[in-house]
């Protein structure tokens, strides 16, 4: 097979449109690929509709997304929307779905820029209707401007903050916020601090956002023992305050967030090798200092790598395809240095963010033995916990016991709680434990779809 392109870049987040930019300008033939309607990622969704500034309660880091698109969009790279890519080989490949179709194409290069999910926070009640993730609240709001009034929000992490503010800027009320952070995580934290003074500006930043959150609605802290009420629906809340004190909360919306993690099933199924983060509390591709992959010529850039952030985002896909660059003899690793310095810069937050707001795992495996874990096999926590008994090995074993990580996300949402449990039940240490065998497809696809599978021509109609 030929290769078409010089680089195929998957995802159109801030990590994808700074490679396929930087890529273009070194005049290298370039593909993105995305599965969304349109680009700009989750970081960044909707921002082609909200180029009027109406959304301006969205902030400034969100707005600033508008230059990031409005170059992609008059650079004339080809890309393509609503594709899923399902498999890649170590030779390149790319294999996708688009129109109901399947197809092959081959590039020299590969950057995956898949992004990163939120942790799944399965405390008692979190599938009753009314209850949703910060990230999917979040969306709604970007993209049709969507909220619910007397909202609880729950759970710890910067995105939980930004979302809160978002939502009182844009005119919705939040009867509170109930945050699980810990106080040994604070103390833990604090030689962390220094280093992350570089980015003075966005801790700064952080800290207004608190300020007028406290000012706007009630901040519970290091609140524990959260249930949420309800049997058709969602109905309010009971926590245990900091004090001791219990406390219960009338409402039909929550939103739960315990960070995010990087979105590993291509990368592993791809048979990249990958390290436990007790930082992030995940899986990460290992990854040279430009990005590359233990598989020569494929790299990941973005949260996908590491979560750190828009703007490491965005120098990480830079750094990417200036390496990309070098090797195809269109510049030179000098090009490379003043982004790496700005890299160094942004990536100097994001331990102290890790250690601040690491996740309580108390909040990732349920008190309730009914509670359902794998949501996609409807497994609960008593069943995973008698399979765990019986001896399994891991996390793979336990699929031919309960089918828990079976469904369709493969262990996206349970596989971090799965992994967990085992190590806790079992007295093993996490990266013993193991994670999933992730095979693909990684994305659902019929034999219907599969039957049309044939080598892309860039002559044929897309």
């Amino acid at each position: 097979m030929k290769d078409i392109f010089d680089i195929i870049v998957i995802g159109s987040g801030p990590a994808g449109l700074s490679t396929s930019l930087t890529a273009n300008e070194l005049g290298l033939k370039v593909l993105v690929i995305d599965e969304q309607s349109q680009v700009g990622g989750q970081i960044y969704k909707s921002i082609g509709k909200n180029l009027n500034g109406k959304k301006n309660f969205l902030g400034k880091d969100y707005l600033k997304g508008q230059h990031l698109y409005k170059r992609f969009i008059s650079s004339g790279i080809e890309h393509w929307l609503e594709t899923s890519v399902w498999q890649i080989t170590e030779n390149q490949e790319v294999c996708f779905k688009r129109n109901g179709l399947t197809g092959i194409i081959k590039s020299k290069f590969i950057v995956i820029c898949g992004g990163a999910y939120e942790k799944a926070m399965p405390i008692t009640g979190w599938t009753l209707p009314g209850v949703m993730s910060v990230g999917a609240a979040q969306t709604l709001l970007k993209s049709s401007s969507v909220g619910a009034d007397n909202c609880v929000f729950v759970g710890c992490g910067p995105l939980l903050y930004l979302t809160v503010y978002q939502y009182l800027k844009a005119g919705f009320k939040v009867k509170a916020v109930l945050d699980t952070s810990r106080l040994k995580q604070i103390i833990y934290s604090i030689p962390y601090f220094f280093p992350a003074l570089i980015n003075f500006n966005l801790l700064w930043q952080g800290l207004r956002w608190i300020r007028y959150i406290s000012q706007h609605t009630k901040v519970y802290r290091r609140v524990k023992n959260i249930s949420i009420l309800g049997k058709e629906k969602a109905q309010g809340l009971e926590i245990t305050l900091s004090n001791g004190d219990n406390l219960k909360i009338d409402t039909q919306n929550i939103f739960l967030h315990q960070g995010i993690v990087p979105n590993i099933n291509l990368t592993m199924a791809t048979g990249i090798k990958h390290h436990w983060s007790q930082f992030q509390y995940c899986w990460l591709p290992t990854l040279s200092f430009s990005g590359e992959t233990s598989i020569k010529g494929i790299y990941v850039a973005g949260d996908n790598g590491g979560v750190g952030g828009v703007n490491t985002s965005i120098t990480t896909g830079q750094i990417a395809a200036l390496d990309i660059g070098k090797k195809l003899n269109k510049t030179t690793n000098f090009a490379k240095i003043f982004v790496w310095f700005k890299f160094l810069k942004d990536k100097s937050l994001r331990p102290f963010l890790d250690i601040l707001f690491q996740q309580d795992v108390n909040f990732l495996v349920p008190n309730n033995k009914n509670e359902i874990v794998c949501r996609c096999e409807n497994v609960n926590k008593s069943e995973i916990e008698n399979s765990i008994k019986l001896g399994i090995s891991g996390p793979n074993q336990l699929k031919s016991y309960c089918r828990a990580g079976m469904g369709n996300c493969q262990g996206r949402l349970c596989g971090l709680t799965v992994q967990t449990m085992i190590a806790l039940q079992q007295n093993r240490k996490l990266n013993e434990v193991g994670y999933y065998r992730l095979r693909p497809p990684v994305k659902p696809i019929t034999l219907k779809e599969l039957s049309s599978f044939e080598e892309y021509s860039p002559d044929e109609k897309q």
